[in-house]
C-alpha cells in the first residue's frame, strides 16, 4: 500500500509536467528501498518519456532482476523495456543511424515477438540502407500478424518496386518486369509502378503493354506526362 500510495505521488508530480522532480523522488525512494523493483520500474517509465532511453533500459533491466517472471511487476518491466527499445530505435531512424535502430529492434524483438510494429519498423531500417531481402522477410512476418494490414502490404510492394528499379539498372528488364508485376499486385494504386514497369516493357519491345502501363499510370496522376522517364 506504501509503494501504491508513493507511487500515486509521483504521479501527480510527472502529469504535473514536472518530470525531473518525479524522477528525483522517486530516485531517493530506490536509494532507500532497493529491492522495490516497483520503483526501479516506474522511474524508468518516467526516464522514457522524458528520452532518457539508456538510463530507462538499466532501470527495466534492474527491476527483471528483482523479480520472478510469473509477477506482474515483471510483465510491466518487460513490457516498458521492448516499448523502450523501440522508441529508442524510432529516434535512430529518424536522425539516420539505421544500423543502430536495427540493433535496438533486435533487442526488442527478442523479447516480443509478437508486435508487428517492431518487426515493420525494422523492415523500414534494413530498407534504407538496402537489405531488401532482410525488409521484405520482416514485412512478411509482420503481416502474418495481421493479414489485413493495408500499411504492411504497402511496404511489401514498395520492397518489390525496389527489387525492380535493381534489375532495370542492371538490364535485366524481363526480371524487372516481374517485380514490378509484383508490386502492382500488393498495390494497385502507385502510378510510379506502372511507369517502371512501362520501361521495362519497353525495354524489351512490348509496345502495346508499355502504352498500356503509361495509360493506366496517367489515369492515377493526371500530372504524369506521355514522355515520362522511370526515376
Amino acid at each position: 500500500a506504501v509503494v501504491s500510495t508513493q507511487r500515486g505521488h509521483y504521479g501527480r508530480e510527472a502529469l504535473s509536467g514536472n518530470l525531473a522532480e518525479a524522477i528525483n523522488k522517486i530516485t531517493v525512494s530506490i536509494d532507500t528501498n532497493p529491492t522495490v523493483a516497483e520503483y526501479t520500474v516506474f522511474r524508468g517509465t518516467l526516464l522514457r518519456q522524458q528520452g532518457q532511453y539508456d538510463e530507462a533500459i538499466d532501470d527495466f533491466m534492474k527491476a527483471l532482476t528483482k523479480k520472478t517472471e510469473d509477477s506482474k511487476t515483471y510483465q510491466d518491466a518487460l513490457r516498458q523495456l521492448v516499448l523502450t527499445y523501440n522508441d529508442f530505435a524510432v529516434e535512430c531512424y529518424t536522425k539516420g543511424y539505421f544500423e543502430e535502430a536495427i540493433s535496438l529492434l533486435d533487442q526488442a524483438i527478442k523479447r516480443e515477438r509478437n508486435e508487428k510494429g517492431f518487426y515493420m519498423n525494422r523492415g523500414d531500417s534494413f530498407r534504407m540502407i538496402g537489405y531488401l531481402s532482410f525488409a521484405l522477410a520482416d514485412y512478411q512476418q509482420a503481416l502474418e500478424l495481421d493479414p489485413h494490414d493495408w500499411v504492411i502490404i504497402s511496404r511489401i510492394s514498395l520492397v518489390h518496386h525496389q527489387y525492380g528499379i535493381k534489375e532495370y539498372t542492371n538490364k535485366r528488364y524481363a526480371d524487372a518486369e516481374k517485380c514490378f508485376t509484383t508490386a502492382i499486385t500488393c498495390n494497385a494504386k502507385i502510378a510510379q509502378y506502372y511507369i517502371s514497369r512501362a520501361w521495362s516493357r519497353f525495354m524489351q519491345k512490348h509496345l502495346p503493354a508499355s502504352r498500356a502501363d503509361l495509360l493506366r499510370a496517367m489515369y492515377f496522376d493526371s500530372s504524369i506526362e506521355e514522355g515520362v522517364m522511370l526515376v
